[in-house]
C-alpha cells in the first residue's frame, strides 16, 4: 500500500519521480504516506514561497492565505514540523540582511503560532514545531543567477521570501527527517550557512500534540 500510494502521489506531483524527488523513496510508513498524500493536494506542493514586498516584513491578504494553509496542515498532522527558510533580496545592505531575514521568518512564525495575547484563537500551534532559519541574502544572490529558477524573479527584484518545508519523522533506520518538498541543492553550497536559527539540537519524534487554550 505504501509503494502504491507513493507512486500515485508522484504521478500527481508536477515533475516528480522516485529518482528526482529526493527523499520520497524514504517514505516507508503509513503515517508518512498519509502526510505525503495530504501535502501533494495542497498549494504548497506547487509553490512553497511566501513572498514579501520590497523592504517589508508585513503580511498581506495573499500571504496570510498561505500561512493559513501551513497552520491547517500542522493542525491536521500533529507529528510534523515546519521549517521556515527566510531570505532577503539581493539589494539588502550587508549590515542588516541577516536581521531583516530573521524578522521575516519570525513574522511567519508568529502568524502560524499566534501569541499569548491572542484572544479566542481557534488553532494554536506549539512553537517548538516551527524552525526558523535566516539566510540573509546568501541564497538570493545564488538564485538570482539561475535562469528560469522559480525564485529568481523575487531575488532579482530584491523582495525576498520565506520557503516553507515540512519535516516528517524519519522512516526505518534513517536518522534524518523527510523534507517536503526536497531540500534544494543551494542550501548545501560551499560557504553557505544560516546566519540565525531559532532551534539547536537534534529533532526528536514523536512530537507532543499542539497545545490548545483551555
Amino acid at each position: 500500500r505504501v509503494i502504491a500510494g507513493r507512486t500515485r502521489c508522484l504521478q500527481r506531483t508536477p515533475g516528480a519521480s522516485l529518482t528526482n524527488f529526493g527523499g520520497v523513496d524514504r517514505i516507508k510508513t503509513l503515517e508518512n504516506l498519509e502526510v505525503f498524500e495530504s501535502w501533494a493536494e495542497t498549494r504548497l506542493n506547487c509553490d512553497n514561497r511566501i513572498p514579501f514586498h520590497f523592504a517589508s516584513v508585513e503580511l498581506n491578504d495573499s500571504t496570510r492565505e498561505i500561512v493559513d494553509s501551513v497552520k491547517g496542515f500542522l493542525d491536521r498532522h500533529k507529528n510534523v514540523r515546519v521549517r521556515l527558510d527566510s531570505h532577503c533580496g539581493t539589494a539588502a545592505p550587508d549590515g542588516v540582511a541577516a536581521a531583516f531575514s530573521h524578522i521575516r521568518g519570525l513574522a511567519i512564525l508568529s502568524s502560524v503560532c499566534g501569541s499569548d495575547d491572542d484572544d479566542g484563537e481557534p488553532m494554536r500551534i506549539d512553537r517548538s514545531r516551527v524552525l526558523v532559519r535566516a539566510w540573509g541574502k546568501q541564497i538570493s544572490e545564488k538564485v538570482a543567477r539561475l535562469d528560469g529558477h522559480r525564485f529568481a524573479e523575487l531575488a532579482q527584484e530584491g523582495r525576498g521570501w520565506v520557503e516553507v518545508s515540512f519535516l516528517l519523522p524519519p522512516s526505518g533506520e534513517d536518522d534524518e527527517p523527510i523534507c517536503l518538498p526536497p531540500r534544494p541543492q543551494y542550501f548545501n553550497a560551499n560557504g553557505v550557512c544560516p546566519l540565525v536559527i531559532n532551534y539547536h539540537g537534534p529533532l526528536k519524534w514523536p512530537l507532543v500534540t499542539n497545545r490548545r487554550r483551555q
